[in-house]
């Protein structure tokens, strides 16, 4: 994923799937920008619990980052 997230500020990408159509932190996964600048992303879901097939993403911001790093 390419995206411009203003530095000191977090994202959140969230997903649901075929088997769970429900948004929650369940599938979901914390994004930093430590340099302000347009960034790539690379994101992995091992860390997270689900089954199936990948349907929808989405990405929140946040005020402000709690990650210094």
């Amino acid at each position: 994923m390419t995206a411009n997230i203003p530095q000191g500020v977090a994202g959140e990408l969230f997903f649901v799937t075929e088997q769970d159509s429900s948004w929650n932190q369940n599938k979901s996964v914390q994004i930093y920008n430590t340099t302000g600048e347009m960034s790539e992303y690379m994101i992995t879901l091992k860390k997270t619990v689900w089954t199936g097939n990948l349907t929808t993403m989405r990405v929140d911001l946040m005020n402000k980052a709690d990650h210094t790093g």
